[in-house]
Formats: C-alpha cells, sequence, structure tokens
C-alpha cells in the first residue's frame, strides 16, 4: 500500500529549479562492450575466453541498485549500449551494435513508487547480453559514440518533478581484451582513428571522463603493448598514475577482492555516477550528523513478506514504519535521520536491506562561470540543512562540522584553500580571495566533515567542481589627462575638464589599442563626485569616445554655484567609469582596474580650486555699481527731487542779472523750476558801450531740505584769462530782504552789476 509520505520521499529528494534554459543535472553513460571472440572462446580465439561468464555484462547491469538511488537522489542519468563486431562483416549478427540508444532513467517523480522505479530500471538494462560478434572493431565502435554524444549533447533533458538542476557529465566506458582488430582494417589506421576521436572528445566540454577496463589474457594484449596505449588514451587521473585505464587480472588464484571484474567496474562507476557510493549495507549501519534522510530499502527472500516480519530499528530501538510495500521489495523514508547506530535486520531475517544516506547538497555559488585569468575569487558554497529558508545553521546537539575545500590547479598541484562559516549570509565562503594565475582546469572539491564520540570522521557535505580558467592578457586602465596630483582651476565653480584614458598591459606596461581591449559594442563612460560622496548619481555621466588609441571626452563638471571656500583651500574629486555592461571587456581580457587608484572604475583624486580672477570681475562688477548709481543720482534722482520739491512747495525759483546804471541792456534772467543745471555763455552790453564777456557760465541747483532754492554760479569776468569764480546763493523767500545776491566783480570803471536768486513761492 502506498502511504502519503511517499509524495515526501519525492519532494524532499530534490527540488527542480524552473526555467526555459534549465537542465536535469546528472550523467550520460555510454557503454562499449567488446563482443569478440578473444571475450568469449569462440571462433577464431576458441579456446582463449577472457570473460566466458559474461562478468562484463553482468557488472552493467548491477549498476542497477545505483541507477536507482541515483534516481531517488533527484538525478536523470541516460544510457546507451554499443556492442563490438566487424565493420565489413557480412553476417548481421557480426555487425556492430547499438543495443540501447540515449534511454533516460528520470527522477523518482512525486507519488511515484521507488520500488517501480528499481523494477524499470532492470528492464532498461535487461536487454544488454554476451553475444558472439567476431571482431574487435573498436574505431568503430568509437565512432557510433560519438554520434551518441552528439544525441545526448544537443538533446539536454529539462528537470522534471523530483530532478534537480544543474550541470551534466558525459562518461565513455570501453570495455575490452586491449587489442582492436578488423578484418581488412590495419592495426595502425585502427589506432590512428582512436587517437583521433580521444583527441576530438576532449575538445567537448560536457565530456568529462573516458574509462577503459581491460581484460588479461593468455596473449596478455594489455601488458605486452595495448596497456600502455589505453593509458596514454584514457581520461588522466591525479589520484592514480595510470589514469582511469584500469587492468582487471583474471587470474582467480592471485585476484583480491577488490580487483573481481563486476565488484572493480562497480567501484569505480558508483563513485563517478551522483551521488557516489555512498550506500551501505549489512545488519548495523551508522548513520552521521546533518543528513538530509536515510532511504531503506528490503530485498524480500520470498514474495509479499509480512510488514511484521521486517525490523529496522532506530538508534533508540524504536521500529521505523514502512512507508512503501511491493511484491518483491519493500522501502522505508526517514527525514532528518538521528545520528547513530540503525539496526537493519537481526540474524536469520527473510530479506536483505541497502542503506542510501541522502546528504544535504552543498552547491557552489561563486564563482559560476570562467574565470579570466590572474584574478582573485572569493570561493563561496551554499549548503542546504535544517535552518530558515532550508539553509545549513550548526545545531548545538550535534558535533560541529569541519569545512574544507582543496584546490588541483592545471599543473597536478593542489592547495588547501581555507574557509569558514559565515553566520551572517549562511555560506560557507574562502577567509581571502583566492588567485587563479594559471589558466586551465581547476577542480574543487568542498567537504564537510563531523566527528563522532569514538572519533570516527563522516563526510557529511561534498561537492566537487570544475572551474575553467581562461587565458587572458592583464589589462589596466590609466588617466592620461587630467594629470594625477594636478591642480583644476574653476571658474564661478565650472569647468570642463579634458579626459584621456589608456590602456596598457598590467605586466609589461605596453599601450594598447582600445579595439583589442573592449569588446565589439561595449562602451565606458565618465563621471564624477566630490570626494566622500562617492553615493551621489544626480550627475550624469558623459560617453567617452575612441580617438586614436585612447578614448576621449570633455567631463563638465559643475558644482552648481561660485565655491568661494575653494579660494584659499582646494578640495578633491574622483572620476568615475562607469561601463555600458559589468563586463565590457573582450574575452581574452583580464581587467586589472585603474592604474593610479587600484580601484576598478574609480579614479585617482584630482584637486580643483576656485580661480582668483572671479574675485576681479566681481571688483569690476560692483565698481561698475557704483559707478551706476553715482551716474544714477547725478543726472536723473537730484533732478527727480528738484522737480519733486518745486512741485511740493509751489514755486518757480529764477536767477536774474542786472547792472543798475543800465538795466534795461543788461537785464538777463533765467527761470529754475525743475531745473538741475544751465548753461548758457553770453555777452552782456554795459553803460556808456562797453562791453563784458560772461564765459563759462553755468547755473547748478543744489539740493537742501525743506522750501529753499540754492544754486551755485560759475563764470569768468571780463579780461581774464584763467580761472572761475564760484559762488553759492540761497534763498528762503521771495522778499526784497530775504533774496539772495551775488555782486559781479571785475568790471571796468568799478561798474556794478548783481546775480540775484529769486524763490518764486507762488503768490509773490
Amino acid at each position: 500500500m502506498r502511504l502519503p509520505a511517499l509524495l515526501f520521499i519525492a519532494l524532499v529528494s530534490a527540488c527542480p529549479m524552473v526555467g526555459a534554459a534549465m537542465t536535469a543535472a546528472g550523467t550520460d553513460l555510454i557503454f562499449l562492450i567488446d563482443q569478440s571472440g578473444s571475450m568469449m572462446g569462440k571462433g577464431a580465439a576458441k579456446g582463449t575466453a577472457n570473460d566466458k561468464l559474461g562478468k562484463r555484462i553482468e557488472a552493467i547491469k548491477q549498476l542497477d541498485f545505483h541507477l536507482w538511488q541515483s534516481a531517488l537522489a533527484g538525478y536523470v542519468n541516460r544510457i546507451s549500449v554499443i556492442e563490438f563486431g566487424g565493420r565489413k562483416a557480412k553476417n548481421p549478427q557480426h555487425k556492430l551494435h547499438v543495443t540501447l540508444s540515449h534511454k533516460e532513467i528520470p527522477a523518482v517523480p512525486p507519488g511515484q513508487s521507488p520500488v517501480k522505479t528499481l523494477e524499470r530500471i532492470k528492464a532498461i538494462l535487461s536487454p544488454i547480453r554476451a553475444v558472439f560478434r567476431g571482431d574487435t572493431d573498436t574505431a568503430a565502435a568509437m565512432a557510433l559514440a560519438q554520434q551518441e554524444l552528439n544525441h545526448f549533447k544537443q538533446n539536454p533533458p529539462v528537470p522534471g518533478p523530483g530532478a534537480k538542476s544543474g550541470e551534466r557529465t558525459a562518461i565513455v566506458v570501453l570495455i575490452t581484451d586491449g587489442q582492436p582488430y578488423a578484418r581488412g582494417i590495419s592495426e595502425q589506421q585502427q589506432q590512428q582513428e582512436i587517437e583521433a576521436w580521444t583527441a576530438r572528445i576532449e575538445e567537448d566540454a560536457n565530456f568529462k571522463r573516458f574509462l577503459v577496463f581491460g581484460f588479461n589474457d593468455a596473449s596478455h594484449y594489455w601488458q605486452n603493448e595495448w596497456g600502455a596505449f589505453w593509458r596514454s588514451v584514457a581520461t588522466p587521473d591525479t589520484w592514480s598514475p595510470e589514469g582511469l585505464a584500469f587492468l582487471i587480472d583474471r587470474d582467480q588464484d592471485t585476484v583480491e577482492r577488490d580487483q573481481d571484474t563486476v565488484e572493480k567496474i562497480h567501484e569505480v562507476l558508483t563513485e563517478l555516477i551522483p551521488p557516489g557510493a555512498t550506500t551501505a549495507s549489512g545488519d548495523i549501519y551508522t548513520a552521521p550528523a546533518y543528513l538530509k534522510a536515510l532511504s531503506f530499502t528490503i530485498d524480500y527472500f520470498r514474495p509479499y513478506l509480512p510488514a511484521s516480519e521486517i525490523r529496522v530499528l532506530d538508534p533508540a530501538g524504536k521500529r521505523l514504519t514502512l512507508t512503501d510495500r511491493g511484491e518483491q521489495s519493500a522501502a522505508i523514508y526517514l527525514p532528518h535521520p538521528r545520528p547513530g547506530q540503525y539496526r537493519l535486520r537481526s540474524a536469520n531475517a527473510p530479506y536483505r536491506a541497502h542503506v542510501l544516506p541522502i546528504y544535504e547538497q552543498a552547491r557552489l555559488t561563486a564563482p559560476l562561470r570562467a574565470v579570466k585569468q590572474y584574478s582573485e575569487e572569493t570561493i563561496r558554497y551554499r549548503l542546504e540543512g535544517r535552518g530558515p529558508d532550508g539553509r545549513f545553521v550548526p545545531q548545538a546537539n550535534l558535533p560541529p562540522v569541519h569545512f574544507e575545500v582543496e584546490l588541483q590547479t592545471p599543473n597536478g598541484s593542489t592547495r588547501r584553500v581555507p574557509v569558514i562559516y559565515d553566520q551572517g549570509s549562511g555560506e560557507v565562503i574562502s577567509q581571502a580571495p583566492e588567485p587563479f594565475d594559471t589558466p586551465g582546469s581547476y577542480r574543487l572539491t568542498f567537504t564537510g566533515k563531523t566527528k563522532a564520540g569514538d572519533g570516527t570522521e563522516s563526510v557529511v557535505y561534498r561537492s566537487r567542481d570544475d572551474l575553467r580558467v581562461d587565458n587572458a592578457t592583464p589589462v589596466q586602465a590609466h588617466f592620461v589627462s587630467p594629470d594625477v596630483g594636478s591642480e583644476l582651476v574653476l571658474w564661478r565653480g565650472t569647468m570642463d575638464v579634458p579626459v584621456a584614458l589608456g590602456f596598457r598591459h598590467g605586466h609589461t606596461g605596453l599601450d594598447l589599442p582600445v579595439d583589442q581591449v573592449l569588446a565589439s559594442g561595449k562602451r565606458l563612460r565618465i563621471g564624477w563626485f566630490a570626494t566622500g560622496d562617492e553615493d551621489d548619481d544626480q550627475r550624469p555621466p558623459v560617453e567617452l569616445v575612441e580617438n586614436g588609441t585612447r578614448l576621449t571626452a570633455n567631463l563638465p563638471v559643475d558644482f552648481g554655484q561660485t565655491r568661494w571656500d575653494l579660494l584659499w583651500e582646494a578640495a578633491g574629486i574622483r572620476l568615475r567609469l562607469d561601463p555600458s555592461t559589468p563586463d565590457p571587456w573582450r574575452s581574452d581580457i583580464h581587467y586589472l582596474g585603474i592604474a593610479e587608484s587600484g580601484d576598478l572604475w574609480l579614479g585617482p583624486e584630482i584637486r580643483v580650486k576656485e580661480g582668483f580672477r572671479v574675485l576681479w570681475v566681481l571688483a569690476g562688477v560692483l565698481l561698475g555699481l557704483i559707478v551706476g548709481l553715482i551716474l544714477l543720482w547725478r543726472f536723473f534722482l537730484v533732478r527727480w527731487l528738484i522737480a519733486h520739491s518745486d512741485k511740493k512747495y509751489k514755486r518757480a525759483p529764477k536767477l536774474t542779472y542786472t547792472v543798475p546804471r543800465n538795466p534795461e541792456q543788461g537785464s538777463k534772467e533765467w527761470p529754475l523750476q525743475g531745473v538741475r543745471t544751465k548753461t548758457e555763455p553770453r555777452r552782456v552790453i554795459l553803460a556808456e558801450g562797453d562791453t563784458w564777456s560772461i564765459e563759462r557760465f553755468r547755473i547748478k541747483r543744489l539740493r537742501r531740505p525743506g522750501n529753499k532754492v540754492a544754486v551755485e554760479l560759475r563764470y569768468r569776468p571780463l579780461g581774464a584769462k584763467k580761472g572761475v569764480t564760484k559762488a553759492r546763493l540761497e534763498a528762503t523767500n521771495d522778499s526784497a530782504v530775504d533774496r539772495a545776491r551775488h555782486q559781479i566783480t571785475g568790471l571796468p570803471d568799478s561798474q556794478a552789476a548783481d546775480f540775484v536768486l529769486f524763490i518764486g513761492k507762488s503768490g509773490w
């Protein structure tokens, strides 16, 4: 009976990410099986059988349990099987044969019985069997493998219910007794075709492993010649000097258990197919702390075994409840199990039990893409766990987890990267940015280990990630202008700064053209901000334009007002580059930042100061204002005040000139109402024919408070060549007593003449 817990089993196994571009995580497996006579003791190799019992077939079929565990853990795996035959064989039985072609084993979806999934996997693998096909045309089999690889690459599986999202790994497994052979094809041609194939697939980023399992026979193909060849073309492995090429010795008298055919193939492949070799079987299983779940599989010794006869006990001795039952087997899914010993069966129990520990996932979050040479990157891992949002949080009642990261460089050396658990982000991060100076493929191996009270260590988090470091040219930007350390002079708080930006090799210092640094269509802009005000983004940047080998622009710097505070003390501004995209550089460029500042986008500080010429201009403006006010007073305001006073007091002042002895001939009158100045040179005829010339004559009204009239006279007496006589007259009314009089001096024969000022009061 299927219980509701089945839904929970599949849901907690994996939570696929949603997105059109997502790919299901898992492995694409291609098996190349040698079905020649030397493997089976038939045909030309009659009497020599390297695998008469078909252990190579059994090894593949016994992967069913691990593939089932992988499906339970949320991985989608696919499998193809190609059998050796002859390229030019006439008998169809002796030709190469594709037994399985891209058969998919999906992750266990919600609601589906895990037992049914195992039965489906067994059915998929059932067509594989030992069949005599004559020749050993390994090269032709590899050509078929290439077709399968291309199909896998062009048709990535989309994560379905219960499946994880992530990268896929392609693995080709060759099982042979060593020497290729095909009628009509020379051994040299076979070798060249195999070498060409292995060289071609190494260029495929999705391809990860080419494994060879070799069987030894009486001819010693592997030991005499072909073992060295297969080791040379198999994928290198830093943990083994022979790489991923394995000799399986068929001498049963000396062979050890771990070299047995089935166990050796199973041991290697289960380590490569996620979740790795994590199963346990027997009577006792010790669970470490921080497991996500335990998945128990119970295989019956007889059909329909009663549930009462199945006793799987937790560390407290409590019996675990079955979550799924079938005709031949049953299952238990236990989330967040207690650490300690689980008893799987008692003596003579009528079943066999297996345990699959399901670990919380450790996912590399940075760096995620290819890294450029010479860059320094902080390594970050996000861990699943029992904390908020499904994150890892150390548990007080559980032993601590010690995290380690081992970094393998392209040259094969390894180094330990110190990492710590960052409580703020909930991630495990490297304590310092890690340098990647050598181009090539790096491997990151992350582990989280706990130590039990008896000193036993258990790995509870594990992640292996490949990282590509691309060969790159280190490039620095540098400001050709303005000069670093120069002092720019503002004019009323503004100026245009001519900016010229260049690029140079970070190691040699040689200048590099712009088109060799920036990617096509990418551009940079330049802006500025006052030192200490980095968050100011109100000023829009201007675009830098390619000009020869440099980028140039006129950058307007405007503080919005005259900076009087900068007349005597300079302030700082910083130029800021603004890229059109986060990574505007060509793919082979590693940008090191701005040479003068060491920052990625911020240039060095430039000093600015207000120019002193603004003071001279201000002084000129003030002087002009003063002169304007004086002229306004003199030529307009005073006259207006005089006219306003005459109107207010209803008067019409006048100035007269009289000659007492000849008043008719010598009299003259000047009206002064609202008048500021009068100038009138005049010739006056005196008594007895004498004349008197009034030269440089001027009447100027003087402003006086109240009902008063005052004038200033200027004239030159008769015969005088130099000098001017000045006189002031002031009258307060029009009475004869109080009128103002000025007697003219210097007339011939002591004649007398007068200037008389009258106030001209109305009614007078």
